[in-house]
């Protein structure tokens, strides 16, 4: 028997228009991922002849039940090896080779430690999955003995560095870039009380140091020595890099005599601009007025007030010097913060730019704070109607949103464009070939599914399919290079002689429907209401006439009717939009 064999080079599918032979090659293993410079052996069952296909083109002398590949040439490519046998020849399903990537060794710091410290702080290196197998750590280009594990604790300078196997791919190794850590030499200061001058000292050498009482800093006391304005418990940071410093043992001063009798303090406490605004400081009546911001004199700033604003004071501590009777005393020092909001946001469940496919739905919502005062315009014109936090996208276009802050009603962003389009997935075509006795479909789509009576028949995935004596309901389901599918309208198969049975067009309305829709039957006769999946969703036995049907809370999607009488049978394609 002469056979055609029709090579689909895209998918590597081959189909057998004319016949089968008695036997289906197949080849092993059926997907074959590679290491990095390696090789493997793709096999095939005993035959007479034998011709293997890489991406649908013959491999040069590949007439052996075996062929070897390799990640050099073969990663990403499709295999399929013909077999004859007794003349009759076969070509098997495509079997995929891949190479496997490791990503680059990295080393990361755990607990988000910095890379420099004080001295006897440990730190530690963690090597990044999957790089779990024979783990090599250097230090300074030597290598630490005994350090064999995924994570490396430092506590002395130098440049780590690290080298490490995949146990996926057991032979293959990277090695690391360096990471440098600098610890800083550091001595735990000690304060001493000087009779002599009042003073705190530290006999400790450090670059800069910063003064404590209970707890909380004291403006500009940065030196190696202070003199107490108050009483209390007093400690001294020793600051010898940037992320190294010591801290004393409190020390409890009791001798501080206050002398004034005011006690100035700033209102209001906890002021909180909002971006652009202004507002303003004030303190207690007295004979003059100084203002400090961040312990640094205004120049200017000598009334009982002090104007503020959003640019320049967010973010700072501010105070009052006052002097009463001679007697000069600052108050306790208040944040004057700001509001800071991040950029304006919409939270969708798809990335932007995604196409999605017709019936869908995208939801878009604000995010907090821009709670106020919400619009939505799509193409750049406002939607009317539409103010509330989410807002569902049905149809093509580009999505902006413009909101303000409930804290700040006067601030407001609009965000970043969100583009979306929605695919169309035809309605495929089903063809009977009486001489093949067999059922194809001319769409050009990426998959293929032939269903029977509502389910998916087991292999059949191929543009045609033989039916052979199974008589019911078929049904085709493709899915095109947009992502989207849709399935055919229902033909009806009669091994005892009935071929298929000619459809014609059926009057339904509104189209598309929300809650309910009416359809126009010519005869009596059964309506069948079949999912986009090829699932019968309900079956009516009705009259001639028009009837008025429920949507019966069904999905948001595309929806086949088929009315059948003793004569013929009526279809039409309804899209329901959903309550």
């Amino acid at each position: 028997m002469k056979t055609l064999l029709f090579w689909l080079f895209n998918v590597g599918i081959v189909v057998n228009i004319f016949g089968q032979c008695p036997f289906n090659p197949t080849i092993t293993p059926s997907t074959l991922q590679l290491c990095p410079n390696s090789s493997d052996t793709l096999w095939t069952e005993t035959a007479t002849t034998y011709q293997w296909y890489r991406g649908g083109n013959p491999v040069a002398n590949s007439n052996h039940p075996y062929l070897v590949v390799n990640s050099a040439t073969d990663g990403g490519q499709n295999f399929i090896v013909a077999s004859t046998i007794n003349g009759c020849t076969e070509a098997s399903p495509a079997a995929a080779v891949s190479v496997y990537n490791p990503p680059a060794i990295a080393l990361s710091v755990g607990e988000n430690l910095p890379l420099t410290g004080c001295e006897g702080d440990p730190r530690q290196l963690i090597i990044n999955d999957p790089y779990n197998e024979n783990i090599l750590w250097f230090r300074n280009g030597v290598q630490l003995n005994g350090q064999n594990n995924d994570t490396l604790n430092v506590n002395q300078s130098g440049s780590y560095s690290v080298i490490a196997f995949t146990d996926q791919c057991p032979l293959y190794s990277q090695t690391s870039a360096a990471t440098v850590f600098n610890f800083t030499a550091s001595q735990t200061p000690v304060i001493q009380f000087n009779s002599g001058n009042l003073s705190l000292s530290t006999s400790t050498i450090a670059g800069s140091y910063q003064w404590y009482l209970d707890s909380n800093p004291i403006t500009n006391a940065t030196s190696s020595t202070y003199l107490p304005q108050a009483n209390g418990l007093f400690t001294v940071e020793a600051i010898f890099s940037g992320t190294c410093s010591r801290y004393s043992t409190p020390y409890n001063y009791t001798s501080f005599v206050q002398e004034c009798t005011q006690d100035p303090i700033v209102t209001p406490s906890d002021l909180i601009l909002c971006p652009g605004a202004t507002d303003t400081l004030f303190t207690q009546a007295a004979d003059s007025y100084q203002w400090y911001r961040e312990g640094v004199a205004l120049i200017g700033a000598t009334d009982s007030f002090l104007v503020v604003d959003a640019f320049s004071a967010a973010g700072a501590q501010y105070s009052v010097e006052t002097t009463v009777n001679g007697c000069t005393e600052m108050s306790p020092s208040v944040l004057v913060d700001g509001w800071v909001f991040l950029p304006i946001y919409v939270i969708s469940e798809f990335p932007n730019g995604e196409t999605l496919c017709e019936g869908d739905s995208v939801i878009l919502t604000v995010g907090n704070p821009f709670t106020n005062s919400i619009s939505w315009f799509k193409n750049g014109s406002l939607i009317e109607g539409q103010s509330e936090s989410s807002y569902t996208v049905t149809t093509n276009g580009t999505y902006t949103v413009t909101a303000f802050t409930g804290t700040c009603p006067d601030y407001g962003e609009t965000s970043l464009p969100l583009d979306y389009s929605f695919g169309v997935a035809p309605i495929p075509n089903i063809n009977f070939f009486s001489v093949s006795n067999s059922l194809g479909t001319n769409a050009n789509a990426v998959t293929y599914v032939w269903n029977l009576d509502g389910n998916p028949i087991s292999g059949a995935t191929n543009q045609v399919y033989n039916l052979g004596e199974i008589g019911g309901t078929y049904t085709l389901t493709c899915t095109y290079s947009n992502g989207c599918s849709n399935t055919s309208l229902p033909f009806i198969y009669d091994p005892t002689g009935i071929k298929g049975v000619k459809t014609l067009a059926l009057e339904i309305g509104p189209n598309p429907a929300k809650s309910e829709f009416f359809v126009e039957l010519p005869e009596d006769g059964t309506l069948e209401i079949w999912n986009a999946a090829g699932s019968l969703t309900g079956s009516y036995n009705l009259k001639k006439g028009k009837h008025v049907l429920s949507t019966e809370q069904r999905a948001a999607g595309i929806y086949m009717l088929k009315f059948s009488s003793s004569k013929s049978v009526w279809t039409a394609r309804l899209q329901l939009t959903g309550l």
